[in-house]
């Protein structure tokens, strides 16, 4: 596991004990509070990739192609790369690593919010069926994985934001129409938004949420 940020401490914590996990990461701190946590070893030097069969990059997108550039002298020869930057198509990553054999896996959702208990979308693309298969027992902590196309979850992400900012801005509109202030605004959507836009989603209703949807319907 390349990178203990959001994602990868989410997968890492998440994949099957039975797994030997290796976590690497600048600064070595946090690889070192990861492995701790999921029973798993630190470095801050990409030679630990030696000796890995998986490797999952789950770094920024912006850093993804030197990450890789500078892992890969000590990938072993058949080891898989696995791209987890959703704005980063693995057939460019291909392409300027053609000697690598890279797959993806990309996951619609916010790590933040599914480190709650939640899960995301998952989708497994440029894998062959046994890499396919290995993948899904590696991600399956992070919900339910398919094979689909990468352009599939940035499309699938990207409606979500637009989707959610309209919502967002509709719902600023409103609370100003009611008389509440800017900073009074801010807090409500900030405070309640999230909670609603949860509970919706996994169908988790309190009273009040589901007599607003009742009265929605026209029941």
């Amino acid at each position: 596991m390349v990178g203990a940020g959001e994602l990868g401490a989410l997968l890492a914590s998440r994949m099957p004990g039975v797994f030997r996990k290796v976590i690497i990461n600048r600064p070595k701190t946090e690889a070192v509070a990861l492995a701790d946590e999921v029973g798993g070893v630190a470095s801050d030097q990409f030679s630990a990739v030696r000796g890995c069969d998986v490797i999952f990059c789950a770094v920024p997108d912006e850093d993804v192609l030197r990450v890789i550039g500078e892992m890969a002298p000590h990938l072993e020869p058949g080891a898989l790369v696995v791209n987890m930057a959703l704005t980063v198509m693995t057939s460019e990553l291909s392409s300027a690593f053609p000697n690598l054999r890279i797959a993806a896996v990309k996951v619609v959702g916010d790590a933040a919010e599914m480190a709650r208990g939640g899960q995301g979308a998952v989708l497994i693309d440029h894998a062959s069926d046994e890499e396919e298969e290995l993948l899904r027992q590696l991600v399956e902590g992070l919900g339910p994985a398919v094979r689909g196309s990468e352009q599939m979850a940035l499309d699938a992400a990207a409606a979500v934001v637009e989707v959610v900012s309209q919502a967002a801005a509709e719902l600023r509109r409103r609370l100003k129409a009611l008389g509440l202030a800017e900073p009074q605004i801010t807090s409500a959507v900030a405070a309640a938004g999230p909670g609603v836009f949860r509970a919706v989603a996994q169908k988790s209703f309190s009273p009040f949420i589901q007599s607003v949807l009742t009265r929605l319907q026209g029941g």
